[in-house]
């Protein structure tokens, strides 16, 4: 019993070191992601383009939620749902920092 016991402690510490790893690779997709954000950001600002796209916001949820096992899709649809709320956040904050007079849309 104590071999089964030590063993399970073993493969317990293993999978957290592996969710350890794959923590990593998702704050490191994250960083990608806001600087692709932080690129879209400046495109916005050359267009004066001002808004929110909800219809691509509906494509990526669609794209996300696609084939995935029943059991997976509400936690993580949660987990999408946080990051393009970060997301917006982070784009609207930034695009408010543009000069006010030059505004063609505002949402």
């Amino acid at each position: 019993m104590n071999k089964d016991l030590k063993r399970l402690e073993e493969e317990l510490k293993t999978i957290r070191e592996k969710i350890d790893a794959v923590d990593e690779k998702l704050k490191s997709l994250l960083i990608e992601r806001f600087e692709l954000i932080e690129r879209i950001i400046e495109i916005k600002k050359n267009l004066e383009v001002y808004y929110f796209d909800s219809k691509r916001e509906y494509d990526i949820f669609k794209m996300i939620l696609k084939d995935l096992p029943d059991d997976k899709v509400k936690p993580i649809q949660n987990i999408f749902e946080r990051i393009l709320d970060e997301s917006r956040a982070f784009q609207s904050k930034k695009l408010n920092q543009k000069p006010t007079s030059n505004a063609k849309n505002s949402n």
